[in-house]
């Protein structure tokens, strides 16, 4: 995260944000695949409590937040997140 400072000194804060790849339809059984559900709404699927080091990922199609302030040290790894609002999938397939 980025801090800056307008003309008016009021802080303005800049999220990291690194957009995921996007891939095909995994076949069954290949990959851990999440997929939303009502209570989801529109997301994220993933809130950290994030601070200076934190990032937001996003859908590497159409930008939009799939997880949001993450911490440098979250572990989420090797799963398919399909995007809420486009339905593409998005893998994550590092420690991130």
């Amino acid at each position: 995260m980025k801090s800056l400072y307008s003309k008016d000194s009021i802080l303005i804060t800049i999220m990291r944000e690194i957009k995921l790849n996007v891939i095909p339809n995994p076949e069954s059984n290949t990959k851990t695949i999440l997929e939303g559900g009502i209570e989801l709404g529109n997301g994220p699927y993933f809130q950290g409590q994030g601070g200076d080091d934190s990032t937001n990922y996003l859908c590497g199609n159409c930008n939009h937040v799939l997880g949001e302030r993450l911490e440098e040290n979250a572990q989420i790894c090797d799963i398919v997140v399909k995007c809420l609002k486009c339905q593409s999938y998005n893998e994550l397939n590092t420690v991130i």
